[in-house]
């Protein structure tokens, strides 16, 4: 039904010739079918050190202390809201060496998967100790999502608001957003989404 969908709305609106018209949509079929057996393929090994992704394509391996910048997201479903059914993760890791981001989705049915978070803290950490923390003592300012910055005297908010390190500030988490706060969570001064580059990095 939908691939006859696309060739009438090629064929009537966009004018193609009935021929490009069935042509575009076997190439587009055949593409789906390509790309639904290559993630069909795919596997993840999580190792102490290193992440290695399997497919069609081949193998690919990348150790954690070589991912210059990650994205981290992971999303919890639940039966009518309470019931947790199992996560999705979602990541991105950019390696060092310029090559192209490793792509990491899988789901899995616990939702609290202790196994994947120390995989992305032992990437966040060494994003965090061996890249950032040396641009801080170089004086240097270092983004942290797109909302905050850290510096020498302290986080700078996208505001221009200074948080110096030794003020006292309150943390809540949820639905995905870090809460900083002073007196009440629900005046937060600024929201951090997890899933925001250097997010975790920022966390070590």
């Amino acid at each position: 039904f939908g691939l006859g969908m696309i060739w009438m709305c090629l064929e009537r609106y966009l004018h193609v010739a009935p021929r490009l018209a069935l042509g575009a949509v076997i190439g587009g079929f055949v593409l789906w079918i390509f790309y639904s057996i290559y993630r069909a393929t795919v596997r993840y090994r999580f190792h102490e050190r290193a992440v290695v992704r399997t497919s069609l394509l081949g193998t690919r391996t990348l150790a954690y202390a070589n991912v210059a910048e990650m994205r981290w997201s992971e999303s919890i479903e639940r039966l009518e809201g309470a019931i947790p059914l199992g996560a999705t993760v979602k990541a991105s890791l950019v390696p060092d060496d310029g090559s192209p981001a490793l792509s990491v989705r899988l789901h899995h049915f616990r939702a609290n998967d202790r196994d994947l978070r120390y995989v992305r803290d032992a990437i966040a950490h060494h994003i965090a100790h061996d890249r950032l923390h040396p641009r801080l003592d170089r004086g240097e300012e270092v983004p942290w999502t797109s909302q905050a910055k850290f510096t020498r005297n302290g986080l700078v908010l996208k505001k221009g608001t200074l948080l110096p390190y030794d003020q006292p500030l309150g943390a809540f988490s949820r639905d995905g957003f870090l809460m900083l706060y002073r007196d009440n969570w629900r005046a937060p001064l600024v929201l951090l989404q997890s899933s925001d580059v250097k997010f975790y990095p920022g966390l070590v």
